[in-house]
């Protein structure tokens, strides 16, 4: 059973040669790896050609996104399983050994394998564990823990049979801003299976400058309602029962506290569907202060101070 490691890599020169050296020297073999430069402005072609590997390929683009180059890396590669390795996160040397040991008991194509995984900052010694507490979830199960308790699993996470991939679709090359939600809400509502291997574990780096996931941008905000639209209309089409409408009426309304007061039409376009579904009961996520001050004087008016202490370079 061969796996691809496809990394999508834009200016990531201070970063790439961990992740794929993280992919290269995993326990389990066979492996291919495929870097795909995504039109990088700094030395991440010239850094990630000059890896000697025969397992590397590296190929390259004008920028188009990451969910593009995601998909070249897919039109390229040659696994039965796929595995999606951003270029600043890395894997466990024993990620894929555990995984694939999994698939070997289950032997199904539809079946899909994720684990867990560490938070850590650059340059710093904090680190996050995050675990899932079941051995094996459906998809509308695992869904509903993680926008439940305002979680996420990261795509190095993922181990996808081809199969799967070539069921639910390509990565949605309009959305910046998660995408990867978006992508593997599909991998999850194709899947047979979901199975939880706590021994693979994955790192995923925070605190990054440019970090896509930082970014607050029109362009990215809207992003994240489509891809939260997205969610809704597929997981509907699987099931339109009353827990999955509840189920979409908490991520609507997650995206809400979320993105509030930076995306106020968006918001109200949110909060409108929410009760369209038949209203969510989930409180806003934030620190003790801000919990504090949602209770006195209701969320929105906490999340505008809060944003405003943001702007100030202060947490709430």
């Amino acid at each position: 059973m061969k796996i691809s490691v496809i990394i999508p890599a834009y200016n990531a020169a201070h970063t790439v040669v961990a992740a794929v050296d993280s992919a290269l020297a995993q326990s389990y073999q066979p492996l291919e790896v495929i870097v795909v430069n995504d039109g990088s402005t700094d030395d991440t072609k010239a850094i990630a050609e000059g890896i000697d590997h025969p397992k590397l390929q590296i190929l390259s683009q004008e920028n188009a996104g990451a969910s593009a180059a995601r998909n070249r890396g897919y039109e390229h590669a040659q696994g039965d399983y796929l595995l999606f390795l951003d270029a600043d996160d890395l894997l466990h040397e024993k990620k894929l050994e555990v995984q694939v040991a999994a698939a070997a008991m289950y032997r199904d194509p539809d079946t899909v394998f994720f684990g867990s995984w560490e938070r850590f900052y650059a340059g710093s010694e904090k680190r996050i564990l995050t675990q899932y507490p079941d051995a094996e979830y459906q998809a509308i199960e695992l869904l509903s823990y993680l926008w439940t308790n305002n979680l996420m699993v990261h795509p190095a996470t993922w181990l996808v049979p081809r199969r799967v991939v070539q069921k639910c679709g390509p990565w949605d090359e309009s959305l910046s801003l998660n995408d990867d939600g978006e992508f593997f809400c599909r991998v999850m509502l194709s899947a047979k299976n979901l199975v939880n291997c706590k021994d693979s574990l994955t790192y995923y780096r925070s605190g990054l400058e440019h970090s896509l996931s930082g970014q607050q941008s029109p362009k990215h905000l809207y992003s994240y309602f489509r891809s939260v639209m997205s969610c809704r209309d597929r997981i509907l089409e699987f099931e339109d029962s009353p827990r999955c409408r509840r189920l979409c009426a908490d991520v609507l309304q997650r995206f809400a506290y979320t993105v509030y007061p930076y995306a106020r039409a968006l918001v109200a376009e949110a909060e409108s569907e929410v009760q369209r579904l038949g209203g969510s009961d989930i409180a806003p996520h934030g620190g003790e202060r801000y919990q504090k001050l949602c209770r006195a004087v209701g969320w929105k008016p906490a999340s505008v101070f809060r944003a405003m202490l943001r702007t100030l370079g202060y947490a709430c």
